[in-house]
């Protein structure tokens, strides 16, 4: 995202022409939601009650074929027994309080997020029990797979019958016939509870000990002055209805070429995506790039070995020939560890075409740019914002390919943890929502030295073996590149 005179103009013409009737519609709403609201207090008491942060409130609209869903899953040993999970979540999670207010911490878990007068609501659940949240799969061994199809399964939406997430346990699961016998206990939430990174503090804090953190999301990373971070809003504030002009922009555009060929559908006539994932590799590859490739990140070096991948596996005229790349990003820090979202996002362009270090070199300068960007901020605000609008409204926000590729990037913890003392854990595998029309989705976790990559595709995008074929091929891609680059230095 370029700042400059144009920028600025757009943005001073868009505050005084658009702001005007922005103010106005925003003013309706809020008196819309406070009469609903009274509505709601006279028929339901306290029972249904207006979802008040627009961040989690935005997730509330269903999209077929899409999905709102947040699946972590932690890789342990052994496996834990449905009992012992029902007493951690019963004791540990729905007890904790807070103790600046008293209330439960968790307390919205015990909440069916729905629609009512067309807003986003929750509904206390008057028979909530946590033996409804835990599935315990072990009538069999499940292979590979049987966990893409679970993943695929479960990736659905849930209805609203009871609060939307579960645990779901498979207690005997071999990688391969060679594997030993491991287990794979899934935390699967609507977005609407939290995002990726707030499900991630509720499991390191009440499941795993011994967690060291990579970056502890309630504190920034580095100090920062005051002044750089009034700058930083200032230009999310001046520039923000030219970034509001780019998404607009964005929705219409085409990021892939689609394929034309048939592609596979369930029983209600949606495509069935595709699950997968990758031997976990050793991060001192990354780190060893990451010391001679200025502005290298994690992400950026995935997002390079991907599109590298993509070359071999896939003809020319399958992929863009300018990759528009979407990563997920977390406002830090968050206000508590409470269960919230703070999920926004930055982009830029890779250009496929250049050769694979100047073109690493490039994407990661770019990438860097545009964490600086106002982007952050201003789609964080706008998300927030929109989430209060009724929910036939709101679900425009996601509509569209808004990239070619969206990346999660999750630093976990720095030390190997014991799962609620069952055993250690081997690795996290974890699958961002799929709630916009981008076809492929990749997500990468940091833990105990290792680096785990998962990815999901749209079959009009990648299919099956296609998908498989390129993110097999990145581990032994980074493994090259951090040969190559080491051996320039040495």
């Amino acid at each position: 995202m370029e700042l400059g005179l144009v920028p600025l103009l757009i943005s001073l013409l868009g505050y005084i022409f658009l702001g005007p009737v922005v103010t106005a519609l925003l003013i309706v709403n809020e008196i819309l939601r406070i009469i609903v609201s009274y509505v709601l207090l006279y028929n339901f008491n306290d029972k249904i009650v207006l979802v008040s942060d627009g961040a989690e409130a935005a997730w509330a609209a269903k999209r077929a074929g899409k999905s709102n869903m947040v699946q972590v899953t932690v890789h342990t040993e052994q496996p834990i027994t449905e009992e012992k999970c029902i007493e951690y979540i019963t004791s540990r999670v729905m007890l904790e309080m807070d103790p600046l207010s008293g209330q439960k911490v968790n307390e919205k878990l015990e909440h069916i997020l729905i629609e009512k007068y067309g807003y986003a609501c929750w509904k206390k659940d008057e028979d909530f029990n946590v033996k409804r949240h835990v599935r315990y799969l072990g009538s069999k061994i499940y292979c590979k797979p049987d966990m893409q199809s679970l993943f695929r399964e479960i990736s659905e939406d849930m209805g609203d019958n009871k609060p939307q997430w579960e645990l779901v346990i498979v207690p005997r699961y071999k990688e391969s016939k060679e594997s030993p016998t491991t287990c794979l206990t899934i935390f699967r939430f609507h977005h609407a509870y939290a995002d990726g990174l707030s499900v991630l503090m509720i499991v390191k804090k009440h499941f795993i000990s011994d967690v060291t953190y990579y970056l502890d999301p309630c504190e920034l990373p580095v100090k920062i002055p005051p002044w750089k971070i009034y700058l930083y809003y200032a230009n999310a504030i001046i520039f923000g209805p030219y970034t509001w002009l780019l998404v607009l922009i964005k929705k219409f555009r085409s990021f892939w070429p689609i394929r034309r060929s048939p592609c596979p559908v369930n029983e209600i006539g949606q495509h069935q995506k595709h699950f997968t994932w990758a031997n976990r590799f050793d991060l001192d590859k990354i780190r060893k790039i990451r010391k001679t490739i200025r502005n290298a990140t994690i992400s950026s070096i995935i997002e390079n070995a991907f599109i590298t991948a993509a070359t071999q596996v896939l003809p020319r005229e399958r992929f863009p020939e300018n990759w528009f790349v979407t990563e997920l990003a977390a406002f830090i820090p968050y206000k508590n560890t409470h269960p919230q979202n703070r999920f926004s996002l930055f982009e830029y362009y890779i250009d496929s075409t250049q050769n694979e270090i100047e073109r690493l070199e490039c994407s990661s300068n770019a990438a860097s740019k545009a964490m600086l960007s106002p982007y952050i901020p201003v789609l964080f605000f706008l998300i927030k914002l929109c989430g209060r609008f009724p929910i036939c409204i709101n679900k425009y926000i996601f509509a569209g390919a808004l990239s070619s590729m969206m990346v999660s990037n999750v630093p976990i913890s720095k030390t190997k943890g014991k799962f609620v003392g069952t055993g250690d854990v081997l690795e996290f595998i974890g699958f961002p929502p799929q709630p916009t029309d981008i076809g492929i989705t990749v997500g990468c976790s940091s833990y105990n030295n290792s680096v785990k990559i998962t990815a999901c595709s749209d079959p009009n995008w990648l299919g099956e073996e296609e998908l498989e074929g390129i993110v097999g091929r990145i581990p032994g891609i980074i493994a090259e590149w951090a040969d190559k680059i080491g051996s320039k230095t040495e």
